[in-house]
């Protein structure tokens, strides 16, 4: 454990720390103790191998390759090489997980076109609908426009032969109050 400790020491790092934080204080450790770089050259020698040491054992520590292989996913470049069986097995479960996307969502747009027929299919009947509503309207205010002329009609004519029938009596009675008076 203290061994442990010693390494992460080294390195300048905590335990804790994820793999990108312990890989960047390596190179920053790596570039500053470089021999070309650092002043006292002996000195700097046997601290990069030390740092170089921990490195390469925290490398090979179970739980740093772990974090490693986690962390793989996020790296520019995949140290993975795989087999040709692997491939294949990769492109064809790429190829049907593609065919499955492409079903999904054929069955996507069939459900689509089955809901949009069932939805113009609901307009034209609530059109013919509406349409027979207003035609039956339509037929009930004439009637009630065709009663009403009938009835205003009757009335006229009611009228008239009642103004006909006054002016007959009235037209009769002078008659004969005329020839009353003339037989005189």
């Amino acid at each position: 454990m203290r061994r442990r400790i010693a390494l992460f020491d080294a390195l300048g790092v905590r335990p804790e720390d994820d793999i990108a934080k312990i890989r960047a204080a390596w190179r920053k450790k790596v570039k500053a103790l470089h021999p070309d770089i650092a002043k006292d050259k002996e000195r700097s020698a046997k601290l990069l191998a030390q740092v170089n040491a921990a490195f390469d054992e925290l490398k090979a520590h179970k739980p740093f390759a772990e974090r490693r292989r986690g962390d793989r996913r996020n790296t520019w470049r995949s140290k993975r090489v795989w087999s040709p069986a692997e491939r294949m097995r990769k492109r064809a479960t790429a190829a049907d997980a593609r065919q499955d996307d492409q079903k999904r969502q054929q069955a996507k747009r069939e459900a689509a076109q089955r809901e949009a027929a069932v939805q113009q299919a609901m307009r034209r009947q609530h059109a013919e609908d509406l349409a027979r509503r207003n035609a039956a309207e339509l037929e009930r205010k004439e009637a009630a426009a065709r009663t009403a002329a009938r009835a205003r009609n009757a009335k006229v004519r009611r009228a008239y032969s009642k103004q006909e029938e006054s002016a007959y009596r009235a037209a009769s009675t002078g008659y004969a109050q005329a020839r009353a008076a003339m037989s005189v």
